[in-house]
């Protein structure tokens, strides 16, 4: 499997986790955002920083972490082909998912 194919099926698999995970998050920050009564200024720019921080953190995660993967992974491979192979410890199960060989 090429790296390309392992970080877009990692990708396909754990965006539905990731998005329900966030999703859920973001939602329960939104009565922070519209806090009224005492306290609220408080309560709102918390609700504000943490409800934005982690929209943008979410979006971030589902482009950048299969592209730096990809990235890394590329990067091992040749430094690895510059001081010899290295005996590769993974397989594919039926899904082209990598699981570690038992030894």
């Amino acid at each position: 499997m090429s790296i390309f194919d392992a970080a877009f099926t990692a990708a396909k698999l754990r965006f539905r986790p990731i998005l329900m995970t966030a999703a859920t998050f973001i939602l329960g920050m939104v009565p922070l955002v519209f806090a009224t009564g005492a306290g609220a200024n408080s309560r709102q720019a918390l609700g504000t920083a943490v409800f934005s921080g982690m929209l943008s953190a979410t979006i971030l995660l589902v482009f950048f972490v299969p592209a730096f993967y990809s990235l890394i992974q590329r990067m091992s491979e040749k430094v690895q082909g510059l001081f010899g192979k290295k005996e590769n410890y993974l397989s594919e199960d039926q899904y082209g998912i990598p699981e570690m060989k038992a030894s």
